[in-house]
């Protein structure tokens, strides 16, 4: 037995429905000593397509439609003596009953199979089929023709051939019925349920039957235009799995539930591939978890936002895993909240891997399965440190100047009176930026010639400032020897920091009141 476990990540609504929900929960089973014949019976009486071989309480293989078609059509089996272990198709092909249904259709179409056992741990507890998962996608509709999606291979044979020519026809091209034709006239179709049904299990030989006396009659046809939505309802209503598609009385196809299950699947498949992307490329953390909190999909944005390697690092883990928690009382309030049905929005202080800082705001809102039951959690991570640090700056800032504001009191020079002078203002502020960008080259490190370029700017904006304020050029001398100062190649960067700073704040104080320049102090970096 093969057990077929979807890694598909969750991204959509329809990813919710399970293979639980759409099930039949009315498996029939069948030991391996049991005779073909006997499966057989079995399966016309209760209208079914296959039975599951169970032994000792494992699934040991399955016994379809396709099985008897394509192993016991040539009549070299005796099948009141072959047993169905003969015969059957192993290994199985499983699935679980949480998996999706679109996975599941994934499955089948990998595997080429119509049908999937579905177990709870080794046990048995229902079959979904390929009917079964049109079913439920089809009320996601599409826009498209049968004569876009039909099989334009149509195989047929005349009604005087026998069922063995038949049955062997449809082994060799692989496919679940033949048309059946009177010269040129379409009068039926021999399908796998019609062999199941009418030669195997009404016990008569395969090479002595005409495909005539056990075929289905009644061809059902749509024209090339038929909506592939309406074919399907067709089918549903009527219980057949396959439609003729005939113009001017030629046929041109054949329409079967594989055809339509194969088209809503790729349009379906088209819009998660679509939703995938926009998720892949969200420059906002996105993530999903379970009702337990456990982490089941993160985009890349989150684990850049992270600083982790890579998704596989965070799916699996508890949101979020400890290490990336800043404040304990923000873990146990957040990963608390996760499991009630409101929507909700926080902001939070994070650490990534590489031990940074981050501020974000997380917003969570839950999600409903196909019951309306809330099955887990959906959100983002919407990074707003660069906010929070110009926050910080901004009231740091705020609270220099007050105490710049307290000084110019402390020395007579008036905070108000200097918004008269805008234009000054702006240069002075051109001044203390230039000073402060030289010492921020110089605790970098820089070259000297950098640090004394960006100290001359500051020392060029600061006169023109004071003159523009009505200082006269012959009252500033200090700013000559500061240029010699700064030219000479002994000087150090330190040295020449604190002599700039010093000249600066001497021009301030030669303004007259109503400039009210103030002076640049001395910061724990200038030391």
């Amino acid at each position: 037995m093969i057990s077929v476990d979807s890694e598909r990540v969750v991204t959509s609504a329809r990813e919710w429905l399970e293979v639980g929900d759409v099930m039949n929960h009315d498996v029939v089973t069948t030991d391996p000593e049991e005779t073909v014949r006997g499966a057989a019976h079995r399966m016309a009486e209760k209208g079914i397509s296959s039975v599951v071989i169970v032994d000792r309480g494992q699934v040991m293989g399955i016994l379809t439609e396709t099985d008897l078609v394509r192993r016991v059509c040539n009549g070299r089996y005796d099948l009141e003596k072959t047993s169905v272990a003969e015969v059957m198709s192993c290994p199985v092909i499983t699935t679980g009953e949480h998996e999706s249904v679109l996975a599941a259709g994934e499955i089948m179409e990998r595997n080429r199979v119509k049908r999937l056992p579905v177990l709870r741990g080794d046990e048995v507890v229902g079959i979904v089929t390929q009917t079964d998962i049109v079913r439920v996608l089809t009320s996601s509709g599409t826009r498209q023709k049968v004569s876009e999606i039909m099989s334009r291979g149509v195989f047929g044979i005349q009604r005087s051939e026998t069922v063995a020519s038949a049955a062997g026809l449809m082994s060799l091209h692989g496919i679940s019925s033949v048309v059946i034709f009177d010269g040129g006239e379409v009068v039926g179709v021999f399908t796998e349920r019609d062999f199941l049904k009418r030669v195997i299990a009404a016990g008569r030989a395969a090479d002595k039957t005409r495909v005539e006396e056990v075929m289905s009659s009644s061809v059902m046809s749509v024209s090339p235009e038929y909506a592939v939505f309406n074919a399907k309802k067709v089918m549903e209503s009527t219980d057949i799995q396959r439609l003729a598609v005939v113009e001017g009385g030629k046929v041109l196809g054949i329409v079967t539930q594989t055809d339509i299950f194969m088209a809503i699947k790729e349009r379906l498949q088209a819009e998660q591939a679509k939703h995938m992307q926009l998720l892949e490329e969200s420059e906002s953390g996105i993530y999903t978890t379970d009702m337990d909190g456990v982490i089941t999909y993160v985009n890349p944005a989150m684990v850049r936002l992270l600083e982790v390697d890579g998704a596989e690092e965070l799916i699996g883990q508890e949101f979020l895993p400890d290490e990336f928690w800043v404040d304990e009382d923000d873990r146990r309030r957040v990963r608390g909240e996760l499991s009630c049905e409101q929507v909700k929005t926080v902001e939070l202080a994070l650490r990534t891997r590489g031990g940074r800082k981050v501020y974000v705001t997380c917003f969570s809102t839950f999600t409903r399965d196909v019951h309306a039951d809330i099955n887990g959690r959906q959100g983002t991570l919407h990074d707003i440190t660069a906010g929070k640090v110009a926050e910080a700056e901004l009231e740091a800032e705020t609270a220099r100047r007050r105490e710049v504001e307290a000084e110019l009191r402390r020395r007579r020079r008036f905070w108000s009176r200097f918004h008269k002078n805008p234009r000054i203002m702006k240069r002075w502020y051109r001044t203390e930026a230039a000073y402060r960008e030289a010492v921020r080259v110089w605790q970098e490190g820089q070259e000297a010639d950098r640090v004394m370029e960006c100290l001359k700017k500051a020392v060029d904006c600061g006169v023109s400032a004071v003159r523009l304020a009505g200082v006269a050029p012959a009252r500033l001398t200090e700013v000559d020897k500061l240029y010699e100062y700064l030219d000479s190649p002994r000087v150090t960067g330190k040295d020449a920091v604190d002599e700039t700073r010093s000249v600066l704040n001497q021009l301030g104080r030669k303004t007259p009141c109503e400039a009210n320049l103030w002076y640049i102090e001395c910061r724990e970096e200038d030391v």
